[in-house]
């Protein structure tokens, strides 16, 4: 028996692209291949210049809508896109990013069961010709429903995560001032409003990682963002002031463990006067273990 559109929640899947023609069709093929029955696709071009835009006119007639104009980055496009969404479900793809088949029916399904307020799978990491790479990370969740950065573990992998347009309505839409760590504001704020997380064992999308991908320049811009990102620094402690002080923490952490493994001395003593009197065992711990190590490699080099 054949299911009608109506039997299948309505999905909106948002791309945000900016000269990304490289991988762009094969972002647009994985969302189109999927022949989800209620699918609304929608992809927001900031302007290429790279041949993005006749790959958006080669598949038009089954986009729900496209635009190609400037605007102010990744979370700016995000927002247009989801503004004008209208499923039940929604999640965004970015433009070097691609589905596994059948991602949605299995999304749906769940759904279907027992609609979710954020669900989280796996993602597979590639490299720019779509070879498997070694590093490979499973999304996980602390008691499989919370989320808490920058620690081992608790990850959630964005691109196979989808939400619902509810729970984004009511959240209010992405911090347009963060341009790396806008998804993590988002999932503080869920934590925060006490909705839970799902996770499910599957694997739903590639995750791209190449030269180009903000991904590759490592975790310090995503920490720092999330730090003085408005929410953070603004409301977080106001609504729940236990969980300001394990984000902040584990934040605060995790960029001294960067700043000192990227061996960074300027911002590393930099963040060292700035968090002292905030968190002094952190920031003292990791100036000592950061002069150890250079006193290590001073002794190794004379030798």
């Amino acid at each position: 028996m054949v299911q009608s559109q109506e039997e299948f929640p309505k999905i909106s899947i948002i791309t945000p692209s900016f000269n990304q023609a490289e991988f762009l069709e094969k972002t647009i093929v994985s969302v189109l291949n999927q022949n989800y029955p209620n699918l609304e696709y929608i992809i927001i071009d900031g302007g290429s210049k790279d041949g993005s835009i006749d790959i958006l006119r080669k598949y038009e007639s089954k986009i729900h809508f496209w635009e190609s104009k400037k605007d102010n980055g990744q979370s700016h496009a995000i927002n247009k896109g989801l503004s004008i969404a209208t499923g039940e479900i929604a999640t965004w793809l970015n433009s070097d990013d691609y589905f596994l088949p059948d991602t949605l029916k299995k999304v749906s399904d769940i759904w279907k069961r027992k609609p979710f307020n954020y669900l989280v799978g796996n993602c597979y990491f590639v490299d720019k010709n779509d070879n498997l790479l070694d590093s490979q990370i499973k999304s996980k969740l602390i008691n499989n429903n919370e989320y808490l950065p920058c620690t081992n573990n608790c990850i959630v992998n964005q691109p196979s995560s989808f939400f619902s347009m509810k729970i984004y309505k009511e959240l209010g839409p992405l911090d347009e001032k963060l341009h790396y760590s806008m998804d993590v504001d988002f999932w503080l704020k869920i934590a925060a409003h006490n909705y839970k997380f799902e996770y499910v064992d599957e694997y739903y999308t590639y995750f791209r990682r190449h030269q180009d991908a903000k991904s590759a320049i490592g975790n310090i811009h995503f920490i720092e963002d999330t730090l003085q990102s408005d929410f953070v620094k603004n409301n977080l402690k106001i609504i729940n002031l236990e969980f300001y002080k394990k984000v902040k923490k584990s934040c605060i952490n995790c960029l001294f463990l960067n700043l000192r493994m990227n061996h960074n001395s300027a911002k590393l003593f930099k963040a060292f006067f700035f968090y002292i009197f905030e968190t002094p065992d952190i920031a003292i711990k990791h100036l000592f273990l950061y002069a150890v190590v250079k006193t290590q490699l001073y002794f190794k080099s004379k030798n």
